[in-house]
């Protein structure tokens, strides 16, 4: 009873360790006014170079995003825009409280066009993300954006492990013979 007591406790164990605390791969999708685009958004998470500082966005670190792939209305995301390149793109992704953009946008390209997608806090509209795009010049479109964790390789791995021996542990007390 004792070790499969500890079995199952060790499982559980693992399963709670397999939380990611700031993942460095996200998820995200995009629609609204005729766009739809989802992907997978690669950052760095190291500290920001002093030459971005943000002393208006939104509090904890942010990530550097270092690489995208993903669709946006069927063509391919062909990767990021160098900084600055569109809009003010400034590529950053806050992962504290939920990842999320701010105002200082994220910008990539797609099918010989530019997009930007950030966050338009202001004027009463909370979470309300704009889309602009150079094609046609400078057009500003609001859309939902969410954006999502992946678990890192070794959260699956434990999470594996932790059912593995959950299983055993079940598959054992079954075996065991009944005592009258």
């Amino acid at each position: 009873m004792l070790k499969r007591f500890a079995g199952a406790s060790l499982a559980l164990a693992l399963g709670l360790a397999a939380t990611p605390s700031a993942a460095a791969t996200y998820l995200f999708s995009l629609a609204g006014s005729g766009y739809t685009a989802s992907g997978t958004l690669t950052t760095n998470p190291t500290p920001l170079p002093a030459a971005y500082p943000c002393p208006t966005c939104a509090v904890g670190p942010a990530y550097m995003v270092t690489g995208i792939t993903g669709t946006i209305n069927g063509n391919a995301i062909t990767g990021m825009l160098p900084l600055l390149a569109f809009a003010g793109n400034n590529n950053l992704l806050y992962p504290a409280a939920g990842p999320h953009l701010d105002w200082g946008d994220l910008g990539f390209a797609a099918g010989g066009i530019s997009y930007d997608v950030f966050l338009a806090d202001y004027a009463g509209h909370p979470g309300y993300h704009i889309l602009a795009s150079n094609v046609p010049t400078n057009l500003y479109m609001p859309v939902s954006f969410t954006l999502s964790d992946v678990p890192e390789p070794a959260s699956w791995a434990l999470m594996v492990i932790g059912f593995g021996v959950i299983g055993g542990a079940a598959r054992r007390r079954s075996a065991l013979p009944a005592v009258a």
